[in-house]
């Protein structure tokens, strides 16, 4: 007899549902969607699988503090921020879960991007005794007996018991729930270690976010986006441009520094603002005006001519369209 199905009845007597694991990604399709008798059928169908898991949430009443580091001082650290616990797990690879009674918590992954722990108020969590990739999870403090004296975590915004109130989330359509799961997953992907950890925020994204009452996501586009993804953020942080998730910037080449510091502290000035702008596409429109919305203030008109003009010779920007009363201000291209 596997893990899964040994343990499911155990986890059962407590009213929580549980599902096989394949490594970090549950064996079955709709795993959310299971109570306890579609839970003991799989036990059935699953016999020898070794891991298994359940849904931090409502349903199971049981919230995660997941910390992602096997580092003691940290769990210390994390218990004296929320509260001690009657139950502490070890997980697989050495890292630790504490768990604490549900309180309306939401799925946070990096709520304190300086930290690497999460919140599971909701999505999988992997289950003790399960065998992981280096070892087996474990209790290391109490048990499944000891779930009834749970608390709710301390400094943590929830809401009252019986009168949880958050917006109602607009599912993704599908048509769009492809590009929807890439973009959160690339805004996710610095806040995870691995791509098991990178595919925990996928299944978690597709069970909240996406519709697919209409129509299913298959696991399979799941996995391929998840690697598609975690390939392309380890590529750019190798290459130090990982930005999304940071907000807007310009990069600028050395060849670009080379040509535009020349210039003056002026011309460098203006030759930002317009880049900030325009992102480098399309006509620039480098009107006399813009002297009065310059970033460290409103400069004169001499100034501005003279730092367009040395743009302009370097061929860093170059006139199209001469300005008239008909077409308004003159228009330029980058050089």
């Amino acid at each position: 007899m596997g893990i899964f199905a040994e343990y499911q009845p155990r986890y059962a007597a407590h009213n929580i549902p549980t599902f096989p694991m394949q490594g970090k990604l549950p064996a079955v399709k709709h795993y959310a969607r299971f109570g306890l008798k579609g839970s003991e059928q799989l036990a059935f169908k699953f016999p020898e699988v070794d891991a298994l898991a359940f849904m931090a949430g409502g349903r199971t009443k049981i919230t995660v503090v997941d910390i992602d580091s096997p580092d003691e001082d940290l769990l210390r650290d994390t218990l004296k921020r929320h509260g001690q616990t009657p139950i502490i797990v070890r997980s697989g690879s050495g890292n630790f879960q504490a768990w604490y009674r549900f309180n309306g918590e939401e799925r946070k992954i990096r709520p304190d991007a300086s930290i690497p722990v999460d919140l599971l108020g909701s999505g999988v969590v992997v289950a003790p005794p399960s065998k992981g990739s280096k070892d087996t999870y474990q209790f290391i403090r109490g048990g499944l007996a000891d779930l009834d004296q749970l608390r709710p975590a301390a400094n943590i915004i929830s809401f009252p018991k019986g009168k949880i109130e958050r917006p109602e989330l607009q599912r993704v359509a599908p048509g769009q729930r492809n590009v929807a799961l890439r973009d959160h997953l690339r805004n996710q992907a610095r806040f995870c270690d691995d791509l098991d950890a990178l595919l925990d925020v996928a299944h978690t994204f597709v069970a909240d976010r996406l519709d697919t009452a209409s129509k299913p996501f298959p696991e399979s586009e799941v996995v391929t986006t998840a690697k598609s993804v975690w390939s392309w953020t380890q590529d750019r942080i190798a290459a130090g441009e990982y930005y999304v998730g940071t907000g807007q910037r310009l990069t600028l080449s050395f060849e670009t520094l080379d040509k535009v510091l020349p210039l003056g502290a002026d011309a460098t000035a203006l030759y930002l603002t317009l880049q900030r702008r325009s992102n480098h596409r399309g006509e620039l429109i480098v009107a006399n005006d813009m002297r009065l919305t310059m970033p460290d203030g409103e400069w004169t008109l001499v100034r501005f001519r003279r730092a367009r003009g040395n743009l302009i010779a370097a061929g860093i920007i170059t006139e199209t369209k001469k300005a008239s009363t008909w077409h308004g201000a003159t228009r330029y291209v980058w050089g």
